[in-house]
């Protein structure tokens, strides 16, 4: 595995935020703040607005449970475009006996965000008794139909990277909804050689709910490449297009397509809506 500094690591996820140290309560921003220069898509509807509200209500909340738990040296960042922190720093939980020094430190950081679930505004861990979601497929076959997974099995954090480092171990998460990876939605958790966590860093959507239904996806690249504006010199594309759920609002089905565009073949990477072909967002990637 890789060594490095974990500044490195994060140190490029850095957005606007709220600092507040330990337990102390800092003066929230408004309900339907955002960073600078963003606004709500025109689109969004009232009731996300709602649940992002409530959802930083106990976030606050949880936050001034854990202060009392862990101890008032921890710092948080709150992202206002979430009401969730995006980082939680400076202090140390407690270790979970050794679990990191025996080679499982992507158990250490999975317990943790169990254990701070509604912090990081995951969902609760299912009941043992309940009925896992491949058992309503079974029942399902005979109709023809697949069941869809409850609401709080949609979100999934699936590792995607675990590296050694200075202070002990950094495990990326990655954020799925329905099978589908979430653009730019990641969790970084930083552990020590005893399982302890100290560092938490987190850029996951969890008000993502968007229709993954792939029937018409195909026809949102065809779209763009046959675009006015692709029309003189199209996009040469690269591999597969990859699907993805885009974070705007509720989350829009998109695909990442990797491209070289005009005559000096520069190569980019543009999010395009999976349905309508529209760009999402577009990235030039220097060589």
């Amino acid at each position: 595995m890789m060594r490095m500094s974990v500044w490195f690591i994060i140190g490029a996820l850095a957005l606007p935020m709220c600092v507040v140290y330990g337990g102390e309560t800092a003066a929230a921003p408004p309900a339907g703040a955002r960073g600078p220069g963003a606004s709500a898509p025109a689109d969004e509807p009232s009731a996300a607005e709602a649940a992002r509200r409530a959802r930083t209500e106990r976030a606050r909340a949880k936050w001034a449970e854990f202060s009392a738990r862990q101890g008032t040296k921890w710092a948080v960042r709150w992202d206002d475009r979430t009401g969730l922190p995006r980082t939680i720093s400076a202090g140390k939980s407690k270790p979970r006996g050794g679990l990191a020094s025996a080679g499982k430190p992507e158990d250490a950081a999975r317990a943790f965000l169990a254990e701070n679930a509604e912090l990081f505004g995951l969902p609760q861990p299912a009941p043992a008794a309940k009925a896992p979601a491949a058992a309503a497929n079974e029942s399902a076959a005979a109709t023809g139909t697949v069941a869809p997974p409850p609401p709080d099995q949609a979100m999934e954090l699936r590792k995607v990277r675990e590296i050694d480092i200075s202070e002990g171990t950094s495990v990326t998460f990655q954020q799925y909804y329905r099978g589908i990876p979430v653009y730019k939605a990641t969790c970084i958790v930083c552990t020590d050689a005893d399982g302890a966590v100290w560092h938490v860093t987190s850029t996951m959507r969890p008000e993502i709910e968007v229709d993954v239904n792939t029937a018409d996806a195909p026809k949102g690249v065809e779209l763009w490449l046959k675009s006015p504006g692709n029309a003189a010199n199209p996009p040469a594309v690269k591999g597969e297009p990859a699907l993805v759920i885009f974070p705007d609002g509720l989350g829009k089905l998109a695909f990442r397509v990797s491209c070289t565009v005009g005559n000096k073949r520069d190569p980019w990477q543009y999010i395009i809506d999976a349905r309508t072909g529209d760009v999402l967002e577009k990235t030039h990637l220097i060589m």
